[in-house]
Order: C-alpha cells, then sequence, then structure tokens
C-alpha cells in the first residue's frame, strides 16, 4: 500500500517541490529595489525639473519669454508635490510586499529543501533495506 501511494504521488510531490523551491526570489527582490529606486529618481526628477522652472525672483521672467509653456511653469509645483506623494504613498506598499511575500517565500523555500532532503533520505533507506 506505502509504494502504491508513494508511486502515484511521486510526480504530484517532485512538480510541486520544483515549483516551491525554484520561486524566484531573487527576481522578486530585484523587482522591488528597481521600483524603490524608480519612484526616488522620479521624486528627485520632479525637485530638479522644478527648480528649472522657478528661477529666483526677478531673475528671469520665463511666462514673459515663453508664453507657450506658461501652463507649465503654473504647475510644476503640483507636479513636484505629486510625485513626492507618489513615492511617499508606494514606499510603504513595496515593503509590504517585501514583508508579507519575499520573507515567507524565503522561508517556505528553505523548508521545502529541508523536506526534500528528508524524503531523499528516506527513499535511499528504503532502497537500501
Amino acid at each position: 500500500m506505502g509504494d502504491a501511494t508513494h508511486s502515484s504521488l511521486s510526480p504530484i510531490n517532485k512538480s510541486l517541490c520544483r515549483l516551491l523551491i525554484d520561486l524566484p526570489i531573487t527576481d522578486l527582490l530585484i523587482w522591488g529595489a528597481r521600483n524603490a529606486a524608480l519612484l526616488v529618481s522620479g521624486a528627485k526628477f520632479a525637485q530638479h525639473f522644478g527648480n528649472l522652472f522657478r528661477p529666483l525672483v526677478g531673475e528671469y521672467d520665463l511666462i514673459g519669454k515663453h508664453p507657450e509653456a506658461e501652463k507649465t511653469i503654473r504647475n510644476v509645483d503640483q507636479y513636484t508635490t505629486c510625485m513626492q506623494e507618489l513615492k511617499d504613498t508606494l514606499s510603504p506598499e513595496l515593503e509590504l510586499i517585501e514583508t508579507r511575500v519575499i520573507a515567507p517565500a524565503k522561508e517556505l523555500r528553505t523548508v521545502m529543501k529541508a523536506v526534500r532532503k528528508t524524503i531523499t533520505k528516506r527513499d535511499h533507506k528504503v532502497r537500501v533495506s
């Protein structure tokens, strides 16, 4: 009975172990780091973009010199604020993904490796006896 059950579950066990052990955890870590860097870069870009369109008072009249850019010049502060809010809103979500998805996946990977090793040892022991 044990051998029949073992042989019928063996393909399922192998595919499940392969799926769980080969989780692309490094891909998830890279994804999280790149998204965090993207948010930081976007906020910094908006800040520097705003500095270009906000020269010192009386130094240069951008709206008078470039009337077609009036809308951009007037909205640059809102753009900077929105990009900073986006960064502040999404950064905790990325950290939450790290703690609720990636950390348990790493732990599951460790457990599955131990289970796989134990099953292999048991199989070798059964075959020897």
